[in-house]
């Protein structure tokens, strides 16, 4: 049992030495309470985090501003120059009326357009379109045919050199028989005038 007393002193001074020091890290921490030092740890942790997020927002904010100065807008609003006030009086007016003036140009051009499209404007294209349409079926039809009919004689010549092939053969005999005599006839006569006589 000595033994068990003396390892639950030392844990119970471990434990103490270690809540000083705790209590002594935390020291001066605001908010930092230091009955659960892992709480403690993870609310400070949490606080630093925060204000880690705010200071870039800050910096993101004063970036995105430029050279904004809250004050001198201020000052220039407080300021009351009646010139000033004239000048962007009138400047708000003529905006106020270029405004105007660019919805009514908008307002009858999208009338034209729809007047275009709901009358003669619109129907023209859709007849074009559908006698072009037409144009091209009528030539489809004709190419067609004649397609057909390209065939269709390809194919009976076919047929006719097929059925007349013996006939045509002893008739090109014949021809070619019949024009080398007379070539041979006429070399043999040129060959006696081109003799001399003696």
């Amino acid at each position: 049992m000595d033994a068990d007393a003396a390892g639950e002193t030392h844990e119970i001074i471990t434990r103490t030495a270690a809540e000083a020091e705790i209590a002594h890290v935390l020291a001066g921490q605001h908010g930092a309470d230091p009955g659960d030092a892992t709480e403690a740890v993870d609310r400070l942790s949490r606080r630093d985090d925060l204000r880690r997020r705010l200071a870039e927002a800050r910096a993101a904010y004063a970036a995105a501003a430029g050279d904004f100065d809250p004050e001198a807008l201020a000052a220039e609003e407080e300021e009351r120059d009646p010139v000033r006030t004239d000048t962007l009086r009138e400047e708000v007016d003529e905006a106020d009326l270029r405004k105007e003036e660019l919805r009514d140009a908008r307002s009858a051009a999208k009338a034209t357009l729809d007047t275009a499209l709901a009358g003669e404007g619109g129907v023209a294209p859709d007849h074009e379109r559908a006698a072009l349409v037409e144009a091209l079926r009528q030539g489809g039809r004709e190419a067609l045919a004649r397609q057909l009919g390209l065939l269709a004689a390809r194919s009976a010549l076919r047929r006719f050199r097929q059925a007349h092939r013996g006939a045509m053969i002893e008739a090109t005999e014949r021809a070619f028989a019949q024009d080398n005599r007379q070539a041979v006839a006429r070399s043999s006569t040129s060959s006696l005038r081109a003799r001399p006589s003696g």
